[in-house]
């Protein structure tokens, strides 16, 4: 469960960290969809590992 805390930390802080990136430079069409993208893989993986038949990969 710690895993799982600590992964959510890391994506919002990330998402926070693009989002302000996007409204400085104006390419929030290009970087939302990279974001969209990337939280469908974690949450997949999330998924996974929360029923136990996935590990996180590094």
């Amino acid at each position: 469960m710690l895993i799982l805390v600590y992964m959510k930390s890391i994506i919002y802080t990330t998402s926070n960290h693009i989002t302000t990136y996007a409204l400085i430079y104006g390419d929030y069409g290009i970087i939302r969809s990279l974001v969209l993208c990337f939280s469908r893989v974690f949450l997949a993986e999330i998924r996974k590992d929360a029923s136990g038949h996935g590990q996180f990969q590094n």
